[in-house]
C-alpha cells in the first residue's frame, strides 16, 4: 500500500472531512482507478482507522508497510492488533514506536501475548516501561501470566507504595519473580514496602530503586534487604543523587563495605569543611580511597577540597582524574599546585592547556584501552607509550599554529616582547626599567617558568615556584636558570642550543614540526591564512554562476553554527582535546567526516548530494574541505598502509561506524583547510550574520553557500565587513585608512583648537581615574578581595575597567563621568553590598541621598549596580558609575575595548597629532550632534556616544569623511532624501567589539529611528550643503 493513502486518509479522519456517511463514496471515487485488492486493503484500514486520533498516527506512518504486509498474510491477525488497540486505548500514550514494532513481530507468533499485555496495561494504573513489559512478556509468556497474577494480587501495594522506577525494576526481573513461591512472593513485597518506608522517612530517597536493582541481582538475599537498608539509612553522610546511588551498587564490594570505608573518611571530610556537593561526591571516588593509607586519605580529601575552591572550571571538570593521578607523586599538595597554576594563572595558550587537561583525563592505561579499537587511528595503534602523547601534542599544536590560534598568537608575541625588554636591561645595564616595564618582565619570566614546568621533559614536582613582585635581579637570575637548564636538555636531545630561553622553547616544543624560533612560527600562522584567504577568493572566481559543487574527494562534516567560532579560532579538534567538555565517542582521538567516493558520480544535484549524506543531520552548517594532497590515507576498505604514512601530513582513515564513506582524521585538522561552509535548511537566517562575522573576525575569507551550492556570503560582503575591523589588532585587522587633517578642511579651526582643550583637560581626568581607582583599591583590600593589574592573565582575582567615553578621552568637554566595570570572582559576588557601603563612605556620599543609586543584581553576571551623581575627587564634582559583574567562562571583547584599541592603533602606527585629532572629530560630532537634537540614543532616536565613535573611527576618523558617506548614501540621484528605510539598505556603522548587554554586534545604522535620521542629515547640510 502506497504511503500517501494512509497519510491521507489519516488526515481526512482527523480533519472530519471523511465520516461513516460519506466513506463508501469516497472510496468508491478516489481508488476506482486502483486494483480490487488496494480498494480492500484501503477500505479495511477506513473503518479501523477512525479508531485512531492523532496519537496513532506513528504507528501508521513508520509501520504502514508492515500492516499492509500483515493484512495480505492474515487478515485475521491484523484484526486482533487493531481490537488489540482499542483495548488499551488509555494506555496508548505509553507505547513508543519500538513497541509498536515488536507487537507487529510477534504477533504471528503468539497472540496470547496481546491479551496478557492488554490486560497489565489496562489494569494497572501506574506507569510503568512497555518497552521492558513487551520484552519480558515476549520472551516468557509464561513468566508473563504470573507477573499478572503478581500484580494482581499486590495490586494494592502498587497503588499505595510503589513509584514508576520500582515498578520498572519489578516489570525488568519479571523472569526472576515468576520463580518465586506465592509465599516468598508476600516475603518479597513485605521486604520492598519495609524499604520504601525506610527511604520515604529518610534523606535517602534515591537509594530505595538502586538498593532494588542491586537486590535482584541475587532474589535469593532478600532477607538482608532491610537490614542493609537500615544501615544505609544510619551513614553519617547522606546519600542523596542518582549517580552516587549507582556507584554504591557497581563492581563487587559488598555494600556494607564500602559504607564502612565511607564511615572511616567521614571525620576527615568534616575537618576540611567541604562543600556538601564535594562531599556527595566523595562517594563516587570510595573504591580509590580503599588503598590508601590514613595520611594519602587526608591528602586526597583535602585536595578534592582546594579543587572545591578553585575557580578554574578546567580543574573542577578533571577533578577525580586529577587527583587520582596527583596521589602518586611523592608530593601530591605540591604536584597538585602546580598544575593548578597553569590554569589559574593562565600563563600557557589555550593549546598547553588543553593538552594537559587531555594528558590528565587520559592517562597511558585509558589512552591505550582506547586504542584497542580497531576504528582509531592506524599509525597510533602502531606507535606505543610517550609516542602516542607527543603524536597527540604535535596534532594540536599543528592544528593552532596553521589555523593562526588567537591564544597562540598572542603568548608568541608576549614572549618576543620580553625577549626585547630584557635584552635592552641587559645591554649596557644602565636602562632603569620602568614600574610597568619591571611588571611586564615578572609575567614574561612566569609565562617561561609555566612553560618550561608543562613540557614533557620536565617534572611537575621539581620546577621553581615564582612569587609575584619580583626585583630585576631575581629575573635575571630566573632567566638565566632556565637557560641553563634548557641548554644541557637540548645537549642531550643533540639538539643546537638558541640564543635565547625562548628560542629554546620553541625549538623543544616545535622543532618536531619543523620551527626554530618564534618569528618562523608567527610566520607561518600568518601565511597559513593569507593562503586560505587567496584559495577561497580563486575558487569563488572560478565558480560557474556563483554555485559551488562537491567533488569525489571532499571531505564534509556536520556541525552547528553556533561552535563555528571557536572552530574557525582552533581548528575542528577531537572530542577528547577540547578542554573542560572532554568525552568520546565510537571512534576516539578523531573527528568524523564522510570523504565523497563514487556514490556520487553522476548525480549533478548539489542538494541532493547535501540531502543524502550521511553528515547531514549532525548540525546545520555543513563543512566541506577538498582534497589538496594535505592528507595521508592510512587505511582504506582494502587495507592498512601505516608503513607508508608521512608525519607531515594528517592522517585520514576509515572508520566505519556509518558506513564504506565514514572516515576519521586524527586529533584535529586546522581551521584554514576548511574550504567551503553548506548552511543547512534548519540553519536560522538571523543566525547568518553571526556566522559571517565569525569569519570575518577570524581573518581571511570562507564562502558560504545555501542547500543548492549558490553563494551567500561573498568576497564583496567579506571586504564590507571586514573594513570595520581595521586596526583591531586582536583580529588581525588591516591597517585603518586615516583621513589626516588638512587647513583648507572646514572644520580645521575647530579641530585645532577642541583638540588643544582637551589635552589640557586630560592630565585632569587621568589624576581623576587614578584617584577614582585608589579608592576603588582600597575598598576591595580592606573588604579582602585582591585586585589585578591590567597585565595579569590570571582568572583570580577582581577587574577594573572603564568603559565610558571619559576614560577613552572621547568625552565631552566638561563632561567627567566615570563608567566603570568591576569584575569579581564568584566566591567575591556576596560582598558587593559591603562594597557598595564602603564606597559610598570613601566617596563621601549618603548612601540613601538621592544623589546615590543602587541597583540590586539579577544573576550570577549582573552582581548589582552603583551610581553616584557628584562625588568630589580633587576638588571637582564628577559622576561615577560602577557596574559590578560576575566573571564567566567566556570574556568578551567589548564595544569600549575595540574603539580603546583602535584609538591606539592611530597612536602607535600614525602618530600622536593624528591620534589627537580622531578623538578631537569624536568630540566635535558629539557637540554638534547634541546641539541638532540628533545625539542619544532614546531621547533623539540616533546613535548615541559609543555609535558616534565607531562611525568617525570607519570613516578615516574624520567628521566630514563620515558626513560626506552618510549623506551620499541619504540622498539619490536627484537629490532627495531617501526614507530610513531604503537608507539602511545602503549603510552600516558595525561594531567590531561585543554589546555586552545582547552579546552581539551593533549595527547603529540600524538602531536609527526616523527623528533621528532626519536631525543627522539635518546638521550635515549645514556642513555639507546639497
Amino acid at each position: 500500500m502506497k504511503k500517501f493513502f494512509l497519510e491521507i486518509l489519516i488526515e481526512m479522519y482527523d480533519n472530519g472531512i471523511i465520516n461513516e456517511n460519506n466513506e463508501e463514496e469516497f472510496f468508491v471515487e478516489i481508488l476506482k482507478n486502483n486494483s480490487a485488492d488496494d480498494v480492500e486493503r484501503l477500505k479495511f484500514f477506513a473503518k479501523e482507522v477512525s479508531v485512531f486520533s492523532s496519537q496513532y498516527k506513528h504507528i501508521f506512518n513508520m509501520f504502514n508497510r508492515d500492516l499492509s504486509i500483515m493484512y495480505q498474510q492474515d487478515p485475521a491477525s491484523l484484526k486482533e492488533v487493531f481490537s488489540f488497540f482499542k483495548k488499551i486505548s488509555n494506555s496508548l500514550n505509553q507505547l513508543q514506536t519500538n513497541d509498536v514494532k515488536t507487537l507487529l513481530m510477534d504477533v504471528k507468533g503468539n497472540m496470547g501475548m496481546f491479551d496478557l499485555v492488554g490486560n497489565i496495561l489496562a489494569n494497572l494504573d501506574f506507569k510503568i516501561d512497555t518497552s521492558a513489559l513487551l520484552d519480558t512478556v515476549s520472551k516468557n509468556p509464561d513468566s508473563g501470566e504470573k507477573l499478572l497474577d503478581f500484580f494482581s494480587n499486590h495490586r494494592e501495594d502498587f497503588d499505595k507504595n510503589y513509584n514508576k522506577e520500582i515498578s520498572n525494576l519489578i516489570i525488568k526481573n519479571g523472569d526472576k519473580i515468576a520463580l518465586m513461591d506465592a509465599e516468598k512472593q508476600n516475603e518479597f513485597v513485605d521486604s520492598l514496602n519495609e524499604v520504601q518506608r525506610i527511604y520515604n522517612n529518610s534523606k535517602h530517597v534515591h537509594l530505595a530503586p538502586a538498593l532494588m536493582s542491586k537486590l535482584f541481582e541475587n532474589v535469593g538475599d532478600i532477607e538482608n534487604l532491610v537490614s542493609v537498608a537500615n544501615e544505609l539509612s544510619n551513614s553519617k553522610l547522606p546519600f542523596i543523587g542518582k549517580g552516587i546511588s549507582k556507584f554504591v551498587f557497581e563492581g563487587e564490594r559488598n555494600i556494607t563495605e564500602i559504607v564502612e570505608a565511607v564511615n572511616e573518611v567521614v571525620d576527615i571530610i568534616e575537618d576540611n569543611n567541604l562543600s556538601i556537593v564535594t562531599a556527595h561526591e566523595i562517594y563516587k571516588t570510595v573504591e580509590n580511597m580503599l588503598v590508601l593509607n590514613r595520611k594519602e586519605k587526608e591528602q586526597y580529601i583535602e585536595i578534592l577540597g582546594l579543587i572545591d575552591s578553585s575557580p578554574s572550571q578546567e580543574i573542577k571538570h578533571i577533578s577525580f582524574e586529577l587527583v587520582a593521578e596527583v596521589i602518586k607523586a611523592d608530593n601530591p599538595l605540591k604536584a597538585y599546585r602546580t598544575i593548578e597554576s597553569i590554569f589559574v594563572k593562565n600563563n600557557l595558550p589555550l593549546v598547553g592547556k588543553l593538552y594537559r587537561v587531555f594528558e590528565t583525563l587520559y592517562p597511558q592505561k585509558r589512552l591505550d584501552d582506547n586504542l584497542k579499537l580497531e576504528v582509531t587511528s592506524p599509525y597510533l595503534r602502531s606507535i606505543e607509550g610517550p609516542k602516542r602523547f607527543r603524536t597527540i601534542f604535535r596534532d594540536l599544536l599543528k592544528v593552532h599554529i596553521d589555523s593562526d590560534n588567537r591564544s597562540l598568537r598572542l603568548f608568541l608575541e608576549s614572549l618576543q616582547e620580553g625577549e626585547t625588554m630584557l635584552a635592552q636591561v641587559e645591554g649596557d645595564g644602565k636602562h632603569e626599567p620602568t614600574k610597568r616595564e619591571l611588571k611586564k618582565l615578572e609575567h614574561f619570566i612566569t609565562k617561561l617558568n609555566t612553560l618550561f614546568l608543562s613540557s614533557q621533559l620536565h617534572s611537575i614536582e621539581s620546577g621553581v615556584e615564582l612569587n609575584s613582585d619580583l626585583t630585576i635581579d631575581q629575573i635575571k637570575d630566573s632567566y638565566k636558570n632556565l637557560k641553563s637548564s634548557l641548554d644541557q636538555i637540548s645537549v642531550s636531545l643533540g639538539m643546537e642550543s638558541g640564543n635565547t630561553v625562548s628560542e629554546n622553547m620553541i625549538t623543544l616544543f616545535c622543532g618536531q614540526l619543523g620551527y626554530k624560533s618564534i618569528e618562523d612560527v608567527l610566520t607561518r600562522m600568518k601565511t597559513s591564512k593569507a593562503i586560505a584567504h587567496q584559495r577561497s577568493m580563486d575558487m569563488v572566481s572560478a565558480a560557474p554562476d556563483g554555485y559551488l559543487k562537491i567533488n569525489r574527494g571532499d571531505l564534509l562534516k556536520g556541525t552547528d553554527g553556533s561552535s563555528m567560532g571557536v572552530i574557525l579560532e582552533s581548528g575542528p579538534i577531537a572530542r577528547e582535546c577540547i578542554g573542560a567538555g572532554a568525552t568520546s565517542d565510537f571512534t576516539p582521538h578523531d573527528i568524523d567526516f564522510q570523504l565523497m567516493d563514487s556514490s556520487i558520480e553522476g548525480i549533478q544535484d548539489f542538494e541532493t548530494i547535501v540531502r543524502t549524506s550521511i553528515s547531514t543531520g549532525y548540525g546545520d552548517v555543513l563543512m566541506v574541505v577538498k582534497d589538496r594532497g594535505q592528507y595521508n590515507i592510512t587505511r582504506n576498505t582494502d587495507s592498512e598502509m601505516v608503513n607508508d604514512y608521512d608525519r607531515g601530513k594528517y592522517e585520514l582513515y576509515l572508520s566505519p561506524i556509518l558506513g564504506k564513506e565514514h572516515y576519521g582524521i586524527r586529533t584535529g585538522l586546522s581551521a584554514t583547510e576548511i574550504d567551503f561552509l553548506i548552511l543547512e535548511q534548519e540553519f536560522d537566517q538571523r543566525n547568518h550574520e553571526t556566522l559571517f562575522l565569525d569569519i570575518v573576525e577570524n581573518g581571511y575569507y570562507i564562502p558560504v553557500t545555501d542547500q543548492t551550492g549558490k553563494i551567500i556570503f561573498t568576497p564583496e560582503m567579506y571586504e564590507e565587513y571586514r573594513r570595520f575591523y581595521r586596526g583591531v589588532e586582536l583580529y588581525s585587522g588591516d591597517d585603518m585608512e586615516i583621513v589626516e587633517m588638512s587647513q583648507d578642511m572646514a572644520h580645521s579651526a575647530e579641530i585645532e583648537k577642541l583638540s588643544e582643550e582637551m589635552k589640557n583637560e586630560r592630565g585632569d581626568i587621568l589624576e581623576m581615574f587614578e584617584g577614582i581607582r585608589g579608592i576603588i583599591s582600597e575598598v576591595l583590600v580592606e573588604s579582602e578581595i585582591p585586585l589585578k593589574d591590567d597585565l595579569d592573565m590570571s582568572i583570580v582575582g577582581a577587574e577594573l575597567s572603564s568603559s565610558g567615553s571619559t576614560g577613552r578621552g572621547t568625552n565631552k568637554l566638561g563632561d567627567f563621568d566615570f563608567d566603570l566595570i568591576l569584575r569579581l570572582d564568584s566566591s567575591d559576588a556576596s560582598k558587593v553590598k559591603e562594597v557598595i557601603g564602603l564606597l559610598c563612605n570613601r566617596f563621601g556620599v549618603n548612601k540613601s541621598s538621592d544623589e546615590v543609586v543602587t541597583l540590586a543584581g539579577t544573576d550570577t553576571t549582573d552582581l548589582g549596580q552603583l551610581r553616584i551623581l557628584k562625588a568630589n575627587i580633587g576638588g571637582k564634582e564628577i559622576g561615577i558609575d560602577i557596574a559590578f559583574v560576575g566573571k564567566s567562562g567566556d570574556v568578551l571583547y567589548a564595544s569600549h575595548d575595540a574603539v580603546r584599541d583602535r584609538l591606539s592603533w592611530i597612536k602607535e602606527n600614525v602618530g600622536e597629532k593624528a591620534h589627537d585629532d580622531v578623538k578631537a572629530n569624536i568630540v566635535l560630532t558629539k557637540k554638534v550632534l547634541t546641539e541638532g537634537g540628533a545625539y542619544k540614543k532614546v531621547e533623539h532616536g540616533s546613535i548615541g556616544g559609543i555609535g558616534v565613535e565607531n562611525w568617525i573611527l570607519s570613516n578615516g576618523g574624520n567628521m566630514l569623511e563620515a558626513f560626506r558617506t552618510f549623506k551620499e548614501a541619504a540622498y539619490d540621484e536627484n537629490n532627495n532624501r531617501l526614507p530610513l528605510s531604503e537608507f539602511q539598505k545602503k549603510y552600516r556603522i558595525l561594531d567590531p567589539g561585543t554589546n555586552v548587554k545582547y552579546n552581539n554586534h551593533s549595527d547603529f545604522a540600524q538602531t536609527l529611528k526616523e527623528g533621528g535620521y532626519e536631525r543627522i542629515l539635518d546638521v550635515i547640510d549645514k556642513y555639507i550643503p546639497t
